[in-house]
């Protein structure tokens, strides 16, 4: 893949500088990509969430969702599970980057770490948009309402090979000194 093929998503850590990231290989630029993108579609359907429910006013209460104590909760957590993943990608990947830039490879150990902050990234960014989703109640389900289509489109994400669950069996058994296979790490 030549150098200017390597997208902006590498930017952050590397000051503009792409051609590095190509000793990271296909694996793991896919692996941040699907990240990347489950983190952007939560951040959006959280930022619509707290729009709506600013005003929003549930059938049969007497004030907005705002200032139910469940949703308030809900939000500080799924915010909070949202940013972190995002962190935890942002710092493998910087952690990584360091060792590119010195001119060497991702080891098995960064690998397993990225693959480890993605899949979690996902996951997270899943549980976010659920979480607004769900608490947006039947406001969202329409096909035109955007939280509909970031659920849909979250949803998506997550039944990609990105998205799998199982990745954490692999960096688990990787952790504890098993046999792991590293297809997709």
């Amino acid at each position: 893949m030549p150098a200017h093929s390597v997208t902006g998503v590498w930017a952050f850590a590397s000051g503009g500088r792409h051609a590095t990231w190509l000793g990271a290989g296909s694996g793991t630029c896919y692996q941040v990509g699907f990240a990347g993108v489950a983190c952007g579609i939560a951040r959006g359907a959280l930022d619509y969430f707290v729009d709506l429910a600013r005003n929003k006013m549930p059938r049969g209460f007497k004030s907005p969702l705002r200032d139910n104590a469940v949703i308030q909760s809900g939000l500080a957590q799924a915010e909070a599970g949202l940013r972190a993943a995002r962190g935890f990608v942002l710092q493998s990947m910087a952690d990584a980057w360091k060792e590119l830039q010195a001119g060497a490879s991702i080891s098995v150990d960064q690998r397993i770490t990225i693959r480890m902050a993605a899949t979690h990234a996902i996951v997270k960014a899943r549980e976010a948009v659920d979480f607004a989703y769900h608490a947006a109640g039947a406001t969202g389900i329409f096909e035109s309402h955007p939280l509909e289509r970031r659920f849909r489109d979250m949803h998506a994400v997550t039944q990609q090979l990105q998205g799998r669950m199982s990745h954490f069996e692999t960096v688990g058994a990787w952790m504890l000194g098993a046999e792991a296979d590293l297809t997709f790490v």
